[in-house]
C-alpha cells in the first residue's frame, strides 16, 4: 500500500511539474490547430496559467472569418492535466458574456472540437452577433450551445425584450411589436438552419424559419396579428403587401449578414 501511495504521489508531482513547464503558447496552439480551416474559430486574449491546473483569460473571441460574433470575458477555467499530456485541451469554463454568466466545457484534440456552453442573463445589445445580423434591442437572453466539429445547435429564450424595427433587403420588419423570443437553430458546416424561432407580443405572434448559407439569409417570417391589429392596420403597413389572408402574413427575410 505504501508503494502504491508513493507511486501515486510521484505521478501527481510529475504532472504538476509538467504543468509548470508547459508554455501557454502550446495551449493556444492546440486550440488554434483544432479550429483551423473552420468557418467558426476561437481566439484567446490574455491567457494565463494558475498554479493548480487553472487557466484564466481576459477574453475568448468566437469569430466567423475576421468578424467577432461572441465575446466571453473574465474567463476562469480548470484544465484536465492528463489530457494535456496527450496534447489535448479539455477545460471547464466560467465567465461573463454580455453582462451575464456563461459556463460549460471545451475539448480540443487534434482536429476534433467539442464545446458545450450555457449563458444566462446576457444583454442582447452587448452581443456582436445580433448587431451584425441587423437586430437591435434592449433585454436579456439565455442560451445553450453545443458544438461537435462543424455540427452544432443553439437553443435560446428571451423575455421582456424591447426590439427596434429591422430592415432586411429594404423590407421593414416590425420587430418592435415583439417582446418574447424562443427557438432553436442548428449549425452544419457553412449552413445555419433556423429550425423555428417564435416571437410573441401583445396580441401578435410570429415564427421565423429557413436557412442562412454562407452568411446569406433565405428566411421567412410568418406573422399572425390578433384582432387589435386588424382593427388598426396602419401598425402593419410595412408588411401589408405580404398578407396571404386576414390575420396571416408571410414576410421574406433576405440579405447578407456582415460576417
Amino acid at each position: 500500500m505504501k508503494k502504491i501511495l508513493i507511486a501515486a504521489v510521484s505521478l501527481l508531482l510529475l504532472i504538476w511539474a509538467l504543468w509548470m513547464v508547459i508554455p501557454v503558447a502550446l495551449i493556444e496552439y492546440i486550440i488554434a490547430d483544432s479550429m483551423s480551416g473552420r468557418k467558426i474559430t476561437v481566439e484567446t486574449a490574455g491567457l494565463r496559467k494558475g498554479i493548480f491546473y487553472s487557466l484564466s483569460a481576459e477574453n475568448i473571441l468566437v469569430k466567423s472569418g475576421n468578424s467577432e460574433i461572441l465575446t466571453f470575458e473574465d474567463v476562469k477555467s480548470r484544465i484536465n492535466p492528463f489530457r494535456l499530456v496527450l496534447l489535448q485541451v479539455k477545460i471547464a469554463v466560467n465567465g461573463n458574456i454580455g453582462g451575464g454568466d456563461i459556463s460549460g466545457d471545451m475539448h480540443f484534440a487534434g482536429k476534433s472540437v467539442r464545446i458545450r456552453l450555457e449563458a444566462n442573463n446576457a444583454s442582447i445589445n452587448r452581443i456582436p452577433f445580433f448587431e451584425k445580423a441587423g437586430i437591435k434591442g434592449a433585454g436579456v437572453l439565455s442560451a445553450r450551445l453545443t458544438l461537435t466539429n462543424d455540427d452544432g445547435r443553439i437553443d435560446l429564450t428571451a423575455n421582456g425584450v424591447k426590439f427596434e424595427p429591422a430592415v432586411f433587403s429594404g423590407i421593414r420588419v416590425p420587430m418592435n411589436l415583439f417582446s418574447n423570443v424562443a427557438g432553436a437553430l442548428s449549425i452544419k458546416e457553412n449552413i445555419i438552419k433556423v429550425i423555428s424561432v417564435s416571437f410573441e407580443g401583445k396580441d401578435i405572434f410570429a415564427r421565423l424559419k429557413g436557412n442562412i448559407r454562407n452568411s446569406l439569409m433565405d428566411l421567412t417570417m410568418e406573422v399572425m396579428p390578433g384582432k387589435s391589429y386588424l382593427e388598426t392596420p396602419f401598425l402593419l403597413a410595412g408588411i401589408e403587401r405580404f398578407r396571404v389572408s386576414p390575420g396571416y402574413y408571410v414576410v421574406p427575410v433576405r440579405g447578407s449578414l456582415s460576417f
